[in-house]
């Protein structure tokens, strides 16, 4: 008998043991780099300052620059969701991003979409993803401005760009 519980103490530890050394490993991460390229960065510096202009010179703008906003905390799919056409549909956009969006400062309301375009987006895998990216944003009515990556920009030509029409 006393045979009988050391074998099941042992079972039990050995089980326990087991259990222990075939555990799944902790995930790691690190943390990246830049939040924006070079020259997302640059590009970045010039838009606040076009839009603090542009705030300062009307008095009824309240504009809010963002860079990286997920595609999908922007637009959602008009479907049932949970359906597969949400399903269908949130996946084409679920991990894409804007480079930057435009936000009433207020409201938070996305006003407007912006793409810096450089020499990736000759690519035909980029520009299946911009035809998509514009597509969407036709869809959903919201405005989206793609501008050309430059080596320097004129502050007075992106707010003309951004604000030329409002």
């Amino acid at each position: 008998m006393e045979w009988l519980i050391l074998f099941g103490l042992l079972l039990v530890l050995l089980s326990g043991l087991n259990a222990y050394l075939n555990r799944p490993a902790p995930s790691r991460y690190i943390k990246r780099g830049p939040l924006l390229t070079p020259a997302e960065r640059s590009f970045y510096g010039v838009l606040q300052t076009a839009i603090t202009q542009f705030n300062a010179s009307q008095s009824d703008s309240h504009y809010q620059l963002f860079a990286k906003v997920r595609i999908a905390d922007v637009v959602k799919p008009d479907h049932k969701q949970g359906s597969k056409d949400w399903i269908r549909a949130f996946r084409k956009v679920s991990q894409k991003h804007f480079d930057f969006v435009l936000c009433d400062s207020r409201t938070t309301e996305i006003t407007l979409a912006i793409e810096l375009d450089d020499n990736s987006h000759q690519r035909s895998k980029t520009q299946k993803r911009d035809a998509l990216v514009e597509s969407v944003c036709e869809i959903a009515e919201l405005p989206l401005k793609r501008l050309s990556a430059k080596r320097s920009y004129q502050v007075g030509e992106i707010i003309g760009e951004l604000f030329g029409d409002r």
